[in-house]
């Protein structure tokens, strides 16, 4: 008898206890609902069960902070993997750095080696640059002289004009791509040396320890005029000696070969 009775005392409260619970939810217009049940197509979105006092007791997120918190946790994912990738690459290039060079003195030797060989394809730019402005004034010349005259400038002259001006605006754009990557790879040796040095627990060099300066531009770094654009004679189209190349010291292991420079105005 004490045992069904007890056992009615649990269930009582127990029902109290399911009774008391209320759930609160928001309505597509922002109202805030409370109830036993909530409707089917608020399940998804942002409510909460309070007790009997009013305290919430369990929340559930609504489908929205879910996808949201799903594409954060992706985001972070990413970004850790990336991390990973990077300290791997990282890890790679001290390797093949510290492989590569034993001292300071092997980096600035390859340094020195790379600079040059494109010092010598920028003075052989700048070389073909100034044999066709002088190809240019020539040909301005014959045709201002022919036009002086009276007579008709022959077409082969303006073909030849439009052809030199594409030589020449093409050294002007090798030698501004040049200078560019001379300056990047300056840059590249700046960052191989320091890294060089922290792994090998050396201070850092005073700044006074620069790179190389950069080669000189070519005298004219645009194209030419309108009034410079007439075409040189037929009789001088011939390539200009090429300038040769300053000596570069023993090449570091692994130097790349330089890249051919275009060929002279024509």
């Amino acid at each position: 008898m004490k045992f069904q009775i007890v056992s009615l005392l649990i269930l009582s409260s127990m029902a109290a206890t399911t009774q008391a619970a209320m759930n609160k939810w928001v309505d597509d217009k922002g109202q805030v609902h409370y109830g036993d049940e909530v409707p089917p197509q608020y399940l998804n979105q942002k409510r909460a069960v309070l007790n009997e006092q009013g305290v919430v007791v369990k929340t559930y997120k609504s489908q929205e902070q879910l996808e949201k918190e799903k594409k954060e946790q992706a985001a972070e994912e990413s970004v850790k993997k990336a991390r990973l990738i990077e300290s791997k690459a990282q890890d790679l290039r001290d390797r093949v750095l510290l492989e590569t060079f034993t001292s300071d003195r092997d980096i600035e030797i390859a340094r020195v080696d790379r600079v040059s060989a494109i010092d010598s394809q920028i003075q052989l730019a700048e070389s073909n640059i100034k044999e066709g402005e002088r190809k240019m004034t020539e040909v301005n010349a014959r045709i201002s002289e022919i036009e002086k005259s009276g007579r008709t400038v022959p077409d082969n002259l303006f073909k030849q004009r439009d052809s030199v001006s594409r030589q020449l605006e093409s050294n002007y754009k090798y030698v501004e791509t040049k200078q560019d990557e001379r300056k990047d790879l300056n840059k590249r040796f700046d960052d191989d040396q320091k890294r060089f040095r922290e792994l090998k627990g050396l201070p850092p060099l005073p700044p006074a320890a620069a790179a190389p300066a950069a080669a000189p531009a070519a005298a004219a770094t645009t194209a030419p005029t309108a009034a410079a654009t007439t075409a040189p004679t037929a009789a001088a189209t011939t390539a200009p000696a090429a300038t040769a190349p300053k000596a570069a010291p023993a090449p570091a292991p692994k130097a790349a070969a330089p890249a051919a420079a275009p060929t002279p105005a024509r």
